[in-house]
């Protein structure tokens, strides 16, 4: 035994009345429940015998048999020992042979106490055994330990962005948080580290690799390798797991032949776009005269600027009138150039008709006069010849010339309300600023 105050064992006391007591040792449980295959306990010796005056003592090894799993990991804990103390008794009725029992009245008295006052003669022959429980407090180190899956090929097209889904299970014995150090050879590739993660033993979870592929829509299909490393943030000169990611950008393939005749069929094709424009800008400055903007002539320039000291309120709103005022007007040239650039081309259509009709040859010009000479000889007889058939025929000029003058006056009407709103809002523009002023 040992004495709690000093820290020393003791020498077992003596008991005569014993004939033998020795120790055993088991295993009664073991650290955060681990079965027996996981961890190894040995006593050395097994079996201890309590001799007179002698150190009792057994020494204790404990290991590790297996390394840890996921499924059940191996923390520290308490080891619980099971200690079996065997008393084994002879005849105890009578003394002892030793020199302390020597005298008759000190053997009477062992007797006398075996038999009667003390009653422990009835032991006489007998074992017992008397069990006692001792804890081992053992503490496991930290396994670091990470499963981290295979990554399949990624396909990217140029500028875009994705994010890698990266999967991870703690194998270690304790919670633990995993970084990551993410690197690649290509310097063209943009790639955001994996946010770190935190796992209990067996738990498995993801995180995201954020890639953006380089904006080049000439790549024909380049291979790109990322090697991704695991690492716990408690040892993080230490890779516990390691994988590589392959990515591969693909953009627009024009081979060297053809690159240089797009460039130059970009090159024409923005020339002509800009020749467009100018024509047209000119053409408008021609034909139509652009409205001016109202805050911008002098009077109501220098307006403004008095009724912006005065009151800012009314100032905004004078603003505001004059641009939605020049917004109507703009509205009004817009249309009205439309309608000037569609009437010349009807004009230069014509005159290109009537340049085309001057350079007909003669038979063509007879014949083309003939033809109207023969819907008057049609209608002469239909009209002499009185049936059905005349007056469907007749019928049917009369319903063409009506639809004709239907969609003729449906299209002026449209033209002259457009006018007419174009009109209502310049005179209400006009009436605002009147009542400004």
């Amino acid at each position: 035994m040992m004495d709690l105050d000093t820290g020393e064992f003791e020498r077992p006391p003596p008991q005569p009345f014993l004939n033998a007591r020795y120790l055993n040792f088991e295993v009664l449980e073991y650290p955060s429940n681990n079965i027996e295959s996981t961890w190894h306990v040995s006593f050395n010796p097994n079996n201890v015998n309590l001799k007179k005056a002698e150190f009792s003592k057994t020494n204790v090894t404990i290991s590790l048999t297996s390394p840890p799993t996921a499924e059940k990991a191996i923390q520290s804990g308490v080891l619980k020992l099971k200690i079996i103390d065997t008393w084994a008794f002879g005849n105890v009725y009578f003394a002892p042979d030793t020199a302390d029992y020597d005298s008759i009245f000190a053997k009477l008295g062992w007797f006398f106490a075996a038999t009667i006052t003390m009653g422990f003669g009835k032991y006489s022959g007998s074992v017992l055994p008397e069990y006692h429980e001792v804890e081992v407090l053992v503490k496991v180190k930290p396994y670091h330990a990470v499963n981290l899956e295979a990554l399949p090929l990624v396909n990217l097209k140029p500028y875009e962005t994705t994010s890698i889904p990266i999967s991870l299970e703690n194998l270690g014995n304790y919670n633990d948080t995993f970084n990551f150090k993410v690197t690649s050879e290509h310097e063209d590739i943009i790639i955001s580290d994996p946010v770190s993660i935190t796992l209990a033993p067996g738990e498995k979870k993801e995180t995201f690799l954020a890639v953006s592929a380089p904006p080049s829509i000439f790549d024909t299909g380049t291979i790109h390798t990322v090697d991704i490393e695991a690492y716990s943030v408690n040892q993080p000169n230490v890779t516990i797991a390691e994988r590589s990611v392959i990515l591969e950008t693909k953009g627009l393939y024009i081979s060297e032949n053809n690159s240089a005749g797009l460039i130059f069929l970009i090159v024409i094709l923005l020339f002509v776009a800009v020749l467009f424009y100018y024509r047209r800008k000119a053409f408008f400055e021609k034909h139509c005269i652009k409205p001016d903007k109202p805050w911008e002539i002098y009077d109501e320039k220098r307006y403004l600027e008095q009724l912006k000291q005065k009151d800012s309120e009314k100032y905004k709103e004078t603003l505001d009138m004059m641009q939605n005022e020049y917004r109507s007007s703009l509205l009004w040239y817009n249309d009205y150039c439309k309608n000037s650039i569609k009437k010349e081309l009807e004009n230069k259509k014509a005159a290109k008709v009537k340049k085309q009709a001057k350079k007909t040859p003669k038979k063509i010009k007879e014949k083309v006069e003939e033809k109207p000479k023969e819907k008057p000889v049609v209608k002469e007889q239909l009209e002499k010849t009185k049936g059905p058939e005349a007056k469907i025929v007749q019928k049917k000029e009369i319903t063409a010339i009506k639809t004709h003058d239907k969609n003729l006056e449906a299209s002026m009407r449209k033209k002259q309300r457009s006018l007419d709103k174009i009109r209502r809002e310049q005179n209400k523009q006009k009436r605002k600023i009147k009542g400004y002023t």
